[in-house]
């Protein structure tokens, strides 16, 4: 697969007469003025993810989560994304529940492009709980068995798996995140973050909005970004969340990769904020 496109990153600034500059939340990125259309949603500079609002999310029940996902440049609609998950699971355990996660051309009817599966998995505590002596002899057992546990999904096209995406396990103990994108074959590809989880835009996401740098396996290179813009207030209290993911100089199936590592960013990250 090729990693590195022709479309390097470009961040805005003086000399552009001929492109147009779209506010992606962390900055402005230069596109065309006037952008071809395109058949291959992947072929996108930018895709912006928007969930969909759900009304029992008012009464603190976790709904299915649904996606639409358009081109961040005109709006028109390029995919869309359904969550499968079991009723409970959800419910009662939001953050570890397993789900399949069905991205299909257009709308929820449209021919499947990407199937993303994540099993059940038990997250870390932070790292304050170690401070209070009296739930040490539920946190220290729970560290142990969940060292190594972190969300991954499986990344589907058809029947064939493209890669995986893997958040960090220790993101939650340390409040730093991180993420690792992997091949096929299980080679490292792509490295998101790190990115602070004490900062203004986890304390007040209408304000502040934040960026998650998408750098290449050895974390020299940086190739692509994934911005969530400052909430509206009724996205904060519908519950939903918006990013815009920028596939800048990212080549092939990774562009796949990269839209479902901001999927299972925002579940792990942004969902819990």
């Amino acid at each position: 697969m090729e990693l590195v496109h022709a479309s390097p990153l470009v961040k805005g600034g003086d000399g552009h007469a001929d492109c147009n500059m779209v506010d992606i939340g962390g900055g402005n990125v230069v596109v065309d003025r006037q952008p071809r259309a395109r058949q291959d949603p992947f072929e996108e500079r930018l895709l912006q993810v928007r969930q969909e609002f759900a009304a029992q999310e008012l009464c603190g029940l976790e709904a299915r989560n649904n996606y639409f996902i358009t081109s961040a440049i005109d709006g028109r609609q390029m995919l869309h994304a359904a969550e499968e998950s079991d009723c409970l699971e959800r419910v009662f355990c939001r953050l570890c529940r397993g789900l399949t996660m069905n991205i299909t051309l257009n709308d929820k009817n449209g021919p499947s492009r990407l199937k993303l599966v994540k099993h059940w998995h038990w997250p870390q505590c932070p790292w304050p709980l170690w401070l209070h002596p009296l739930v040490w002899f539920y946190v220290f057992p729970r560290q142990c068995l969940c060292r190594d546990d972190a969300a991954e999904f499986s990344v589907y096209e058809g029947e064939r798996l493209i890669g995986r995406v893997r958040d960090n396990a220790a993101s939650t103990v340390r409040c730093v995140g991180r993420a690792t994108v992997l091949d096929s074959a299980g080679a490292y590809a792509l490295q998101l973050g790190p990115v602070e989880h004490c900062s203004g835009a986890v304390c007040c996401p209408c304000v502040w909005g934040e960026r998650v740098p998408v750098h290449d396996a050895s974390g020299a290179s940086e190739l692509a970004e994934i911005n969530r813009p400052p909430l509206t207030c009724a996205e904060l209290c519908g519950h939903t969340n918006r990013f815009v993911v920028d596939l800048g100089g990212v080549g092939g199936e990774y562009r796949k990769l990269l839209l479902a590592a901001g999927l299972l960013w925002d579940l792990t990250h942004w969902e819990v904020q």
